[in-house]
């Protein structure tokens, strides 16, 4: 999977504020002229994303399953900012990887009605 799938669809849930248009770029590899800068600067910002390394990003990486399941586990502790579209998005993701979800110890049962509630275990 591309983390630029990924990412533009993250960048679409939980680009909610402008907080951080003059961040620093947390990455070597995403220069400020990039079209994904701002999408990758805010959610690095928000802790959704980490790079590979904390200090390269890699987006034309491919991305595991898993990897987009952790990037969505995160998308799911913001749910709180989204509005009601952005939640959709979440949800959307939240279905599609569930299963890796779980594994992560994310609970996803009847996630419509609780997607501002999400705990983390383990």
């Amino acid at each position: 999977m591309k983390k630029t799938k990924i990412l533009a669809a993250l960048a679409a849930t939980m680009a909610v504020g402008a907080t951080c248009a003059f961040a620093a770029n947390p990455f070597a590899d995403v220069p400020a002229d990039s079209w994904a800068y701002q999408s990758v600067v805010t959610l690095a910002n928000s802790g959704i994303l980490q790079g590979v390394d904390g200090t390269h990003f890699q987006g034309n990486r491919n991305i595991t399953r898993y990897e987009a399941a952790e990037i969505t586990a995160k998308a799911m502790a913001h749910a709180d900012r989204a509005n009601a579209q952005q939640r959709a998005i979440i949800n959307k993701l939240a279905h599609e990887f569930a299963g890796e979800l779980n594994t992560l110890g994310v609970r996803v049962a009847n996630l419509e009605d609780q997607v501002g509630t999400v705990k983390f275990s383990g």
